[in-house]
């Protein structure tokens, strides 16, 4: 009786630590090799991807006409593209000005509103956060978009490219106007 009792204690004892293990493991080895995969294909695509801004236009109702393209060679799917003003002075510092929540500027595709949607967390391709909760448009790789916003004086349009991967988003690219 007692060698069946301290198998049985055992065997409860294997399945604890084994239970333990898998909780460590989903908890947190899982999600971070998830991140780190999500963050290599940020950098991978960031390599090939270009963005070219045009000079604004003036419209006849006085508001400024940017055209951008974001060429990736490699990428077919969607990109999320978050714009906002900066006071020009700022400048010097464009890779670490973050947008505030509520300030991306309207994007369109062949003239219609893009889809708009909010994001989480915002990484670079190293993995350092840039912002959290920041909304932004949906748009497709390797098609032209436009961005027609009224003018600032003082300050300079800056447009983000964020790339998102099993959740996880990364800014690959940005461009100024």
């Amino acid at each position: 009786m007692d060698i069946a009792l301290s198998d049985f204690i055992l065997i409860i004892a294997a399945i604890i630590v084994g239970l333990v293990v898998f909780g460590f493991t989903s908890a947190y080895i899982a999600p971070q090799y998830a991140f780190t995969y999500a963050e290599h294909d940020a950098k991978t695509i960031s390599q090939s991807t270009f963005m070219d801004v045009s000079p604004p236009e003036t419209t006849s109702t006085g508001c400024c006409n940017y055209l951008i393209y974001v060429y990736s060679p490699g990428f077919s799917g969607n990109f999320t593209i978050v714009a906002f003003y900066i006071p020009s002075n700022d400048l010097q510092s464009i890779a670490v000005v973050t947008p505030s929540s509520s300030s991306s500027c309207p994007v369109y595709i062949n003239s219609t509103l893009a889809k708009k949607i909010t994001l989480g967390n915002v990484y670079d391709i190293n993995g350092h956060l840039l912002v959290s909760g920041v909304s932004g448009y949906t748009v497709p790789a390797n098609y032209p978009i436009q961005i027609i916003i009224p003018p600032k004086p003082g300050y300079s349009l800056v447009i983000w490219v964020i790339y998102s991967d099993g959740g996880y988003n990364f800014r690959i690219s940005y461009a100024y106007g």
